[in-house]
């Protein structure tokens, strides 16, 4: 997405300057980079927006929190030192279980989530432009049961009709079932229960196609 290559381009920029070690950078003359000896660099785990992803990510980054101290290991010579994490998908802050690991094993999270990047007002007006580029001018919603989804959905609802699109349904995700930290169901069992909201949304049969509006 759009919003993610521009704050991995932005962290980019940041660190290339943190590791200048010599010339000028604006009206200062650089002697050594911000830490001397130390050079910073980014690790990128794409999850293309799935929580489940998100965590098998920071379990490669961090395999401490996957396997736990067993996974310590002498760090040799060549070692690329994972310092932190920063979050542009808010999975540290949903997935309780991952938080409480970062926090015992004392690795810092600066979470970035979808809320601070994109405001509701954005991601609802690009919403309808997508849906009037795909001419879907019957259009049901499934939405997650939480406050920036529902702001999006008000967006989305506001300006439907001035875009000549009818929203025949709106069906809301149930928190338990959007929150990728619950262990009450099984995968087949999430499976099934995404399948009938689906066909809810779709109950009259007039629908052009269903749109998922989750953070």
């Amino acid at each position: 997405k759009a919003e993610g290559v521009a704050a991995y381009e932005a962290l980019r920029w940041s660190l290339a300057r943190a590791n200048l070690d010599g010339g000028g950078l604006g009206s200062r003359i650089l002697t050594d980079s911000f830490v001397p000896g130390i050079k910073f660099g980014l690790h990128v785990y794409d999850s293309c927006g799935h929580g489940d992803r998100a965590v098998a990510g920071l379990g490669e980054v961090f395999p401490v929190v996957r396997e736990g101290p067993s996974a310590c290991s002498p760090l040799s010579n060549d070692t690329l030192l994972a310092l932190g994490v920063v979050d542009l998908t808010g999975i540290t802050s949903t997935h309780q279980n991952l938080a409480r690991l970062l926090q015992k094993y004392h690795v810092p999270v600066v979470n970035v989530a979808a809320p601070v990047l994109i405001p509701p007002e954005e991601r609802g007006q690009a919403v309808m432009k997508f849906l009037s580029m795909l001419k879907w001018e019957a259009t049901s919603i499934l939405l997650a049961d939480e406050e920036y989804s529902l702001s999006v959905v008000k967006v989305v609802t506001e300006m439907a009709t001035a875009h000549n699109i009818c929203l025949s349904n709106v069906v809301r995700i149930p928190s338990q079932l959007h929150d990728t930290s619950s262990q009450d169901h099984s995968s087949t069992e999430a499976a099934l229960k995404y399948r009938n909201l689906v066909r809810a949304a779709l109950n009259d049969g007039q629908t052009s196609g269903v749109v998922v509006v989750a953070s």
